[in-house]
């Protein structure tokens, strides 16, 4: 049996009417229309998958066609919901009459897969990053954004579950409850609000289980993660007064550990809980002159906007930037802003 429509907006938004009017307005292109494509951006995260996942659910559930794209894949920490192995990384010549976006806030942020949108009727973003809306797409999307989630699988259960009047099922339970445990560090990092708590309770009332999220995705890892973590912890440094904290992680290291970046995952937690750390800030060098940064932060420090000028961006408490420059450039580049705007 289907949930009657519920009209309460769990967050602060800037302006309810226009919010319901986006709301209402996105609950009619899903009504009105047969297939989509849900594509998540690049290195995805279990908010991406889990997110993706439960709408690809929800919209079957409707009788709808829905395939989910990821260029790059699964990570292994998704691989144990329910339809991670139906995950696509490409879709040839197929069209879609819809086309979301989720978990990210461009098209830019879903690499090759923005291919896919390139004949939909409709574009819908949906994700709780801030800054990051339209890129430099210049085609109109329909958008449901909201800064204030602590993940996008809060979104994706209000949209399903009090606008679309979808049954959340046992599996969609679990999708979004992983998508949940991931972006808030299995329900301790700040960005938790009541919302959040209130979906989490949700969704264990519907067979989801956190300690499942939890342990897969914090307690599973790789022996080449393990090892890239040590080599992270050796190289590790601090500067103004244990405030500032970084480490990198280079070209050999990832020889040596048999690793890839993708087995770089919560290392960067690591350095944050650091005692005395503020910030923290880990290099990854992915190419001779290409390196991935990701920012932590704890309290009040904002690290998105440093992110940001260098192309990047995401939360306050976490983000990332890749800096197109030898592995001592890029240190020597970021490492000079976090400590201007520190000291600042």
């Amino acid at each position: 049996m289907r949930a009657k429509k519920n009209n309460l907006i769990p967050w602060q938004v800037d302006s309810q009417e226009e919010f319901r009017k986006s709301v209402e307005k996105i609950a009619n292109i899903i009504k009105g229309s047969e297939s989509f494509v849900i594509a998540v951006h690049e290195r995805p995260d279990p908010d991406a998958i889990g997110s993706a996942l439960a709408i690809s659910y929800g919209l079957s559930s409707l009788g709808k066609n829905a395939l989910v794209l990821s260029v790059d894949g699964v990570p292994d920490t998704c691989e144990y919901l329910p339809g991670a192995d139906k995950i696509v990384k490409g879709v040839g010549d197929s069209r879609f009459d819809v086309g979301i976006v989720c978990d990210a806030g461009n098209l830019g942020r879903i690499g090759g897969a923005a291919a896919a949108f390139e004949n939909v009727k409709n574009i819908v973003i949906i994700d709780h990053h801030p800054g990051e809306v339209n890129g430099n797409d210049s085609r109109k999307a329909f958008l449901l954004v909201v800064p204030q989630a602590a993940a996008t699988a809060e979104i994706v259960a209000y949209l399903l579950k009090d606008q679309m009047q979808v049954e959340i099922t046992r599996d969609i339970a679990r999708q979004l409850m992983a998508a949940i445990v991931g972006d808030t560090g299995a329900l301790r990092f700040a960005n938790v609000t009541s919302v959040t708590l209130e979906t989490a309770a949700m969704l264990t009332s519907l067979g989801a289980s956190p300690a499942e999220a939890a342990s897969e995705i914090y307690e599973n890892r790789s022996i080449a993660n393990v090892k890239l973590l040590g080599a992270a912890l050796t190289a590790i440094s601090s500067d103004l007064g244990g405030k500032l904290v970084w480490s990198r992680i280079t070209l050999q290291d990832f020889e040596r550990c048999g690793g890839t970046d993708s087995d770089t995952d919560s290392i960067v937690n690591q350095l944050v809980a650091v005692k005395g750390a503020q910030v923290a800030v880990l290099f990854r060098e992915i190419e001779k002159n290409k390196v991935r940064v990701s920012l932590r932060s704890k309290g009040s420090a904002e690290v998105n906007g440093i992110a940001a000028k260098f192309g990047g961006g995401g939360h306050a408490a976490a983000a990332g930037c890749t800096i197109e420059a030898p592995l001592p450039e890029a240190e020597m580049l970021l490492l000079s802003e976090v400590r201007a705007w520190m000291e600042s």
